[in-house]
């Protein structure tokens, strides 16, 4: 992805631009590759599933804000975090099981450890917070004041 508002493929052996696709938005961080499909967030609030043979957009649907950080694969999909402090998970076919609210801003990439997503805001009192497959709250983190 780029700043400048598209997706660009590029043949690693010649350099040569394979395709370009428009995007609303750029993209802050790297795309999630699950075999030929490519997952990832924009500044602009959207999330995206490309084809990466062709970079035709498989589907493509609203974030609450800009989605900075790289997906994470968890369980039969991804989550994806967003700037307004969203956590959101998606199938690879572009459902949205789930998605929880935390106080705060949310820049970095979700991680996943021992079947739970773990986040870390920014500007909240809560620094780290974990949710299982179904997205429910398994333990949060706040540091002393």
């Amino acid at each position: 992805g780029t700043l400048g508002n598209e997706m660009v493929a590029v043949n690693k052996a010649t350099g040569k631009i394979e395709w370009r696709s428009p995007l609303e938005g750029s993209v802050w961080s790297k795309p999630l590759l699950v075999e030929d499909t490519l997952f990832f967030g924009t500044e602009a609030g959207k999330v995206y599933a490309m084809n990466t043979t062709d970079g035709v957009v498989k589907w493509q649907m609203d974030a609450s804000s800009a989605a900075l950080g790289t997906p994470a694969v968890f369980g039969e999909g991804f989550v994806i975090t967003t700037e307004s402090g969203e956590v959101n998970m998606y199938t690879l076919e572009g459902g949205r099981p789930w998605s929880r609210q935390l106080t705060g801003k949310l820049y970095s990439s979700p991680v996943v450890v021992n079947e739970r997503v773990v986040v870390a805001g920014l500007e909240t009192d809560t620094l780290l917070a974990t949710f299982d497959g179904t997205g429910t709250p398994s333990w949060t983190f706040n540091p002393a004041k």
